[in-house]
């Protein structure tokens, strides 16, 4: 591997890292706001005017008529929303009370605790119907950003989801220190998940990790809560550079990278839409007022050509500045929609920009996902392959043909002691090393060996990863058995559940190894030392040539 090469790898490492950062915070706070959700829809039902036993689940939110009434704004000539929604209920006549007087005090306790200014609730994301059983469908109003509609829980809601709520709700907020943490690990949650590279330097996964810890270690509640510092256990583990990758990991984060961008195009390219029907309204409203005024301005000079401005002038003053006033508002009023529209234009341009980068990233996430799900099929066949024909043994000695047990059952740990030649290869530090078997754990002619217990001991020193790696031991010594339970331990390790790998220190140093591939010498012969041609033409029914070349060359 080019030492450009191990660079891409460590970025990409770090990548997934960052990925599976977000899912360790879901983990860690995935309780606590579901808590907080539930008692703050307590608060709402049990105050309302009514008494907590009024309920509804009949009204439409865009029939609903909210409490509220909107207010003339001279400045417009329009009536507004006091709570500066663009298009509220409010705006629209016969829209209905809540007959039950329940949802209208639901929607203006929304605006009230939404901390924005304006507030700003997704109303996409909510089913009114169920406000008052469901209580995470009135908070989903708090997540701007769409996808959320067809969630019901905490369980459902994802990393993204559950920090907008906290930053989105006054009264969620008053449950931690700041807010300005939540911020910043949202924003960057973004960045990774949409990057076109799928690289993190070292420097921004640890900033990464940092923020969610903080969060996560916040003193008002998170930092008392065991799910929290169980989180915060496995992010401080990712910072470690000897934290394994698996593809299960990979595939995981991949398919969140996916979906998010997915989400994120879906609304850029809904807000794509409704820029330029702006735009278009704008542009009828210029079209509209300009209308009014070239009517206004004729209208005054036939008045003036019939001579009946000598007539007007009799009058007051005031009428006069009336008119005058009007037409300046329309002129001011043109002139702002015409700037209106150049903004939106520009935005119009930076948002387009904007989903032409996320196509890219989304490209190039696909073809790393495809490629992380042929690795996973491949290492499932391997795995049944391996489990069918190469793991099992003889419970008896003497009858080896027998081959009709696991190795499992009846392996016994052999005696195993290590001696290194201490040289360090090609810039890889990586050290050749011998394993040798003896009856009595020791060698004559080795005067320092050292007791070899686990497989870790056989695979590096030093957190140096061994290159190449010789088994030594006479006849009848467990080579191997010891090869065989290697395989078992393999396959288990795509098996196991965290816990389980967690008790299994040797299951959990075989996972650390993407895959296994046993090559049966005496079938090779003829192929010198060209390990990658042996593996295409033993795995040949399970991996393609182009699958097994990638795998090489990574």
């Amino acid at each position: 591997m080019t030492h450009q090469r191990q660079i891409e790898g460590t970025k990409y490492r770090n990548w997934v890292k960052g990925g599976l950062a977000y899912k360790y915070l879901k983990d860690g706070i995935e309780g606590f706001a579901d808590e907080v959700v539930q008692q703050d829809h307590r608060r709402i039902v049990n105050g309302f005017k009514h008494g907590p036993a009024s309920t509804c689940n009949q009204c439409s939110l865009n029939c609903l008529k909210p409490l509220h009434k909107h207010v003339y704004d001279p400045s417009t000539g329009k009536e507004q929303c006091p709570w500066g929604q663009n298009s509220c209920n409010c705006l629209f006549p016969r829209k209905q009370r809540c007959r039950n007087h329940v949802c209208d005090e639901i929607f203006e306790d929304i605006l009230k605790n939404h901390g924005s200014s304006p507030p700003t609730p997704n109303w996409k994301n909510t089913n009114i119907q169920n406000w008052c059983s469901v209580p995470w469908e009135f908070a989903k109003c708090f997540i701007n950003a769409p996808g959320y509609s067809d969630k019901i829980s905490a369980r459902d809601i994802d990393a993204p989801g559950l920090l907008h709520i906290f930053i989105n709700n006054i009264n969620f907020q008053s449950r931690v220190t700041g807010t300005d943490v939540f911020v910043r690990v949202l924003k960057r949650r973004n960045t990774i998940f949409h990057s076109p590279t799928m690289e993190l330097e070292d420097k921004e996964l640890n900033d990464c990790i940092d923020d969610i810890i903080a969060i996560l270690e916040d003193d008002k509640e998170l930092k008392a809560r065991d799910d929290a510092q169980q989180a915060v256990i496995k992010l401080k583990q990712l910072k470690h550079d000897n934290f394994i990758i698996t593809t299960y990991n990979e595939v995981d984060v991949c398919r969140a990278a996916m979906s998010s961008i997915v989400i994120k195009e879906a609304e850029l390219k809904q807000l794509i839409q409704d820029t330029k029907a702006d735009i278009n309204t704008n542009k009828a409203d210029i079209e509209s007022k300009q209308r009014d005024l070239l009517r206004s301005v004729d209208a005054k000079t036939q008045t003036a050509l019939d001579g009946a401005l000598e007539e007007l002038n009799k009058q007051s003053d005031s009428k006069f500045k009336t008119v005058k006033q009007a037409i300046e508002l329309l002129e001011k009023r043109v002139r702002q929609l015409e700037l209106d529209n150049v903004t939106f234009k520009e935005h119009l341009a930076e948002i387009e920009g904007h989903v032409e980068r996320l196509d890219e990233a989304r490209n190039i996430c696909k073809k790393q996902l495809e490629y992380i799900e042929q690795k996973q099929v491949l290492q499932k066949k391997l795995a049944e392959r391996y489990l069918k024909h190469y793991v099992k043994t003889s419970a008896y000695p003497l009858k080896m043909q027998n081959n009709d047990i696991d190795i499992n059952e009846v392996y016994v740990t052999p005696n195993m002691t290590m001696t290194s030649k201490s040289n360090i290869k090609n810039r890889k530090r990586k050290l050749d090393t011998e394993i040798i078997y003896s009856r009595d754990g020791r060698r004559n002619d080795e005067s320092a060996l050292r007791t070899v217990t686990r497989y870790r001991d056989i695979f590096q020193t030093n957190d140096l990863r061994h290159q190449s790696i010789y088994i030594v031991g006479d006849v009848g010594t467990g080579k191997s058995s010891l090869a065989k339970m290697m395989i078992y331990n393999w396959c288990m390790g795509l098996t196991y559940d965290e816990k389980s790998i967690a008790q299994d220190e040797n299951v959990k140093e075989m996972r650390s190894f993407d895959f296994l591939f046993f090559i049966p010498l005496q079938r090779m012969s003829g192929f010198s030392d060209d390990i990658p041609e042996m593996v295409r033409v033993l795995y040949k029914d399970v991996a393609p040539n182009d699958l097994i070349n990638r795998l090489f060359s990574q």
